[in-house]
């Protein structure tokens, strides 16, 4: 009885703490409320909600801002690093076309440029300026996988007479695309001979007596017209001026001529009986003429056409070298024999390497002159070849 008493009066002492437990719960939230209410803390929430909720939409307004003009700076580094077109912020040239030498990215459209003494100069899609501020110095351009290539600059196309190129000094030459004679002493353009521009029918065109001639279709057997002599010629007037390769042509890949690509690069092994398939191997007398040509036509399949020398485009080079140089360079050779990699020769002269020197240059042009072969040949006159190609 008594353990039993003992307990009942345990769960009344906790009854009546819980009781005034909460009592003073009641109390003191009261209190805390009125406090609040007297401090106007509630208010101070309120506003603060409001508060918060404006800077918040001001936040946003802010972001959106700052995202549009992310994404339209992007927009324009894409612009620029894709050569999609020439920003405004590039420099402009005299004539107001932009600046060659601002052209460093690879571009995705044709455009037309200029160096800084106004000639024009057109880089094709695909590739990007590289060296040479004016065209008197060669105006170099070089494509994704680092193949060069120099502007010719062609003024007078047509017969027109509109548009000389200028040079440092401040004069001016005209540059005629045609086929010339020089004498073989001097190097000098064969005046008696005269000077020869392409006729209507671009084929077929003859010059000392009928001995040299472009031809009007492809012979297997021995020497390969050029793919689109016409189309050549037309594109050099539309663009006033073409590319010649930079550096004689090296092996750049494939195993036979169907899939051969050249590169236009310094060259890195000599090759002197024939191809060891290495890559930057000069091509030598391993390559007849209509595998050079077909080799030089493999190299692009898209925005450039490309293609073994023609006459029109060899010999209007040497004319650009002569003038701008102020020297008779078309017989120039180094006058040692064999065969020699890039720049050993000492040849250089507009930005184009060993273009008298070194080994003899396969061309489109046929000659029927009973102490020729069939293929002319250009530069040197060594026993082994070299391929050139320009774009048309």
């Amino acid at each position: 009885m008594k353990q039993m008493q003992n307990q009942r009066n345990d769960a009344g002492i906790t009854l009546v703490a819980l009781i005034i437990t909460i009592i003073i719960l009641v109390i003191l939230a009261a209190v805390s409320i009125s406090a609040v209410y007297n401090s106007k803390i509630v208010d101070y929430a309120v506003n603060g909600a409001t508060d918060y909720a404006g800077e918040a939409v001001k936040e946003n307004e802010i972001m959106s801002g700052t995202e549009s003009l992310i994404d339209s700076t992007v927009k324009k580094i894409e612009d620029i690093l894709g050569g999609k077109t020439p920003p405004e912020e590039l420099e402009k040239g005299p004539n107001g076309k932009t600046l060659v030498t601002e052209l460093i990215n690879i571009q995705g459209s044709k455009v037309e440029a200029e160096d800084r003494l106004g000639n024009l100069i057109t880089v094709p899609k695909g590739f990007k300026y590289k060296e040479g501020e004016i065209a008197e110095k060669g105006v170099v351009i070089e494509d994704g996988e680092g193949n060069q290539f120099v502007w010719v600059p062609v003024s007078n196309i047509n017969h027109d007479g509109t548009g000389k190129i200028k040079r440092e000094n401040g004069t001016e030459v005209e540059i005629t695309l045609g086929r010339y004679t020089f004498d073989t002493y001097t190097g000098a353009v064969n005046t008696t001979a005269g000077t020869y521009q392409y006729a209507v029918n671009y084929a077929d065109e003859t010059v000392l007596e009928g001995y040299y001639k472009e031809l009007k279709d492809y012979r297997e057997s021995n020497n390969r017209a050029a793919k689109n002599l016409k189309g050549f010629i037309d594109s050099t007037n539309e663009n006033k001026g073409y590319y010649i390769a930079r550096y004689e042509a090296s092996y750049g890949s494939g195993t036979s001529v169907s899939d051969w690509k050249p590169l236009s690069k310094v060259s890195t092994t000599i090759s002197a009986s024939s191809m060891s398939y290495t890559k930057g191997t000069l091509w030598n007398c391993n390559v007849t003429q209509p595998y050079a040509a077909k080799i030089c036509q493999n190299m692009y399949s898209e925005n450039v056409n490309s293609d073994l020398v023609n006459s029109y485009g060899w010999d209007t080079a040497i004319i650009f070298i002569q003038e701008m140089e102020d020297n008779d360079y078309s017989i120039k050779k180094d006058g040692k024999p064999g065969i020699k990699n890039t720049g050993e020769t000492g040849d250089t002269v507009c930005n184009i390497f060993d273009m008298g020197g070194n080994i003899e240059e396969f061309t489109t042009e046929f000659s029927s002159y009973s102490s020729k072969s069939c293929c002319v040949k250009r530069g040197a006159s060594k026993r082994l070849r070299r391929i050139y190609y320009q774009f048309s």
